[in-house]
């Protein structure tokens, strides 16, 4: 679950917000016409899309690219920075 969502930065050039995940968390990205950032801040966490899974810890990045229409994060705890065009 998504418990909460913070804008930090909007501008014409990319957008950046905060999620704070307490367990796992699904979200549609099919609207999405851009690659989005994820970084680790804290704890830990498994991001997955169709073609595949990947583990992130504090301090970690993984690129999602344009193409996938769906995001998995599956966590017992964490906070990520979500950064996208």
């Amino acid at each position: 679950a998504l418990s909460q969502a913070n804008d930090m930065v909007d501008c014409p050039y990319f957008r950046t917000n905060f999620l704070n995940i307490t367990k796992g968390f699904e979200q549609d990205l099919a609207a999405r016409d851009s690659f989005t950032i994820y970084i680790c801040v804290s704890g830990t966490a498994s991001i997955s899309t169709d073609n595949g899974e990947v583990a992130v810890k504090k301090g970690e990045t993984v690129l999602i690219p344009a193409l996938a229409n769906r995001i998995r994060i599956k966590t017992d705890g964490t906070k990520l920075l979500e950064v996208t065009i």
